[in-house]
């Protein structure tokens, strides 16, 4: 599995918990844990680009 570039890092906060939302939503929804694992990556990379947690 690749890192999420993100070239403007603003804000940490939250950033676990949002992979951990996608992940687990993801893996209800697909049963996938590879797709699952770049799910929660993606979501945890579009955090870290606003002030706070979402």
């Amino acid at each position: 599995m690749q890192a999420v570039k993100v070239e403007n890092i603003i804000d940490t906060t939250g950033c676990g918990d949002s992979y951990h939302a996608g992940f687990v939503c993801s893996y209800m929804l697909e049963n996938d844990i590879e797709k699952a694992m770049n799910v929660g990556s993606e979501i945890a990379a579009e955090t870290l680009k606003h002030y706070g947690g979402f």
